[in-house]
């Protein structure tokens, strides 16, 4: 070997810009000039704890995004399947749901993305799941919570067929309270797709959506399918991603690239304060997904400080 010669130099390997955010670390693969790393809301929560959930999908990030633009799916998969599965959580989440079918859908785009809506039976378009809905953020976030909690599903594509998927879950304080003790470290877990013997786990929320993902196939064959009234959001979505291409292919910026530190700082997103009109549904700690948070604990003193409120209200 020759310390002095220059072969070194022609050898490398790409490397990218990573940042830190809130027990996330992002990388840019695109292009120069690096954007700005969007700061959404739930990220910059101040009095809060948090939580990550990492799995593998074995199938293309588009169907688990797309899924997220069905809102009436959460009647079928997550209320009357989890009716007949019979678990503890499940009969929970059943008992909010099942009586109120969907009476109606709505979807608006918005500088972010889409806002998705329901009105459940009896409900009307005053209650918050109408009022304010929830949003996918363009192009592969979802974000759903409420006053106590919120949760950002990033849908990562690793290739065609594979999915990283992230569920970054933060609940803070009540509004004049303080946060009972502070989170070292923001805790993640790699979340189980199948049991012992090999079957899906499906007793849990978003499991059950994991499972409705990759049961299509690794990339799902939409020769096949017929869109109907309740499709209307996945086609809206699919127009959209149409426009966002022509734009990047024209050299323009696609939705949600942030050329300007004081654009991407703090990004508001309303949400519904009240989900599925129970305001105390979401009171306590339970896993989203397969396995348990090691900060359990604090995340029910931190959803304590919403007693009184909750009493309140």
């Amino acid at each position: 070997m020759r310390p002095e010669g220059r072969f070194k130099e022609k050898c490398g390997i790409a490397g990218y810009p990573v940042q830190e955010m809130s027990g996330l670390i992002f990388a840019y693969l695109g292009p120069a000039p690096v954007p700005y790393l969007p700061r959404w809301e739930p990220l910059e929560w101040e009095n809060a704890v948090r939580d990550i959930a990492i799995t593998v999908l074995p199938c293309n990030w588009l169907q688990c995004q797309e899924n997220s633009l069905d809102p009436v799916y959460v009647e079928w998969l997550h209320a009357y399947y989890g009716m007949w599965l019979q678990s503890q959580r499940q009969e929970l989440l059943s008992r909010a749901l099942a009586e109120q079918h969907h009476m109606d859908i709505g979807f608006d785009v918005f500088e972010h993305g889409i806002i998705k809506r329901r009105v459940l039976k009896g409900y009307t378009q005053e209650d918050d799941d109408w009022k304010y809905g929830h949003p996918i953020l363009f192009l592969n976030i979802l974000l759903v919570g409420n006053q106590m909690n919120s949760t950002l599903q990033f849908r990562v594509p690793m290739d065609d067929t594979h999915t990283y998927h992230i569920s970054y879950y933060a609940w803070q304080s009540a509004p004049g309270s303080e946060m009972p003790r502070r989170q070292e470290r923001v805790p993640y877990r790699y979340v189980p797709l199948k049991d012992d013997q090999g079957g899906y786990v499906t007793n849990v929320l978003f499991n059950q959506d994991y499972m409705a993902w990759m049961t299509q196939g690794e990339i799902a064959d939409r020769t096949l399918e017929k869109l109907g009234e309740s499709d209307k959001g996945i086609i809206l979505f699919r127009k959209m991603l149409q426009e966002q291409m022509a734009i990047a292919e024209d050299g323009g910026d696609p939705m949600n690239v942030f050329r300007s530190e004081e654009a991407a700082r703090n990004v508001r997103i309303g949400i519904e304060q009240v989900k599925f009109g129970d305001k105390k549904l979401f009171a306590r700690y339970f896993p989203g997904e397969a396995g348990y948070s090691t900060d359990a604990e604090l995340v029910d003193e931190v959803l304590a400080t919403w007693d009184k409120v909750l009493t309140e209200v």
